[in-house]
């Protein structure tokens, strides 16, 4: 039976987020491929990852975390809430 992955942004490419929550990486390239080596280790083939990204984030960025996706997991891509 496949396992359901719900995440948030993982804010991939964002170089202050390194900063502003005291990670442990020295550079961005760093964060970036630690989290999806971890990210690819935990979820398997005919899982179901469901991620809600920042519309602000760049196109590349959401094609790295579909790499999960090349793994053989189901992706779904959650709408973020208006906060009007």
């Amino acid at each position: 039976m496949p396992s359901v992955w719900f995440t948030a942004d993982f804010h991939l490419g964002h170089k202050n987020i390194i900063r502003y929550c005291d990670r442990p990486f020295d550079t961005v390239e760093e964060m970036n491929r630690t989290i999806l080596d971890r990210l690819n280790n935990l979820v398997k083939a005919n899982d179901i990852f469901a991620v809600q990204l920042d519309k602000t984030t760049s196109s590349n960025v959401h094609l790295d975390v579909r790499s999960v996706h090349q793994r053989g997991a189901r992706w779904q891509e959650l709408p973020l809430q208006s906060r009007k």
